[in-house]
């Protein structure tokens, strides 16, 4: 083999390399965006269906005991629902959210932008996850 050969295959070996650590980044950073719209949709899903869950608790008690089916307060459910929503540690990110409430259910609806790593190299900053929960007053078992 000659010694321009030799060159030549190390010069093709460095090429590879380094193809391949840009296609694993672009993997890694595409596995890491995945798991944070993941995640956030999780948590974004737990706060909704707590701020659903508390809304719910609030029957009005004058109907309750005059012996009428157990509804809810409308009024007091849908501030119940907010202020569960905004006691969330990322209560800040949430965008879009609208709660309202009848006498037979209560429904939460939120979005939350979440910053992504590789779309922000080809210009897009996020993307947004959305949420939707709903509850329903009712008695003890």
């Amino acid at each position: 083999m000659s010694p321009f050969r030799r060159d030549e295959a190390g010069f093709s070996m460095v090429i590879w390399t380094m193809s391949l650590a840009v296609v694993l980044f672009a993997v890694i950073y595409l596995v890491t965006d995945t798991w944070r719209l993941i995640a956030a949709d999780r948590a974004l899903s737990a706060a909704v269906d707590a701020a659903a869950a508390a809304g719910a608790n609030a029957i009005d008690e004058d109907s309750y005991r005059a012996g009428a089916n157990v509804r809810l307060d409308p009024a007091r459910a849908e501030a119940l629902a907010r202020q569960s929503l905004a006691e969330q540690d990322d209560a800040d990110q949430f965008v879009g959210v609208t709660v309202s409430a009848a006498p037979d259910q209560i429904t939460v609806a939120a979005d939350r932008s979440v910053q992504l790593l590789l779309l922000r190299f080809i210009g897009e900053s996020g993307r947004l996850v959305h949420a939707e929960g709903q509850g329903t007053p009712r008695t003890s078992p």
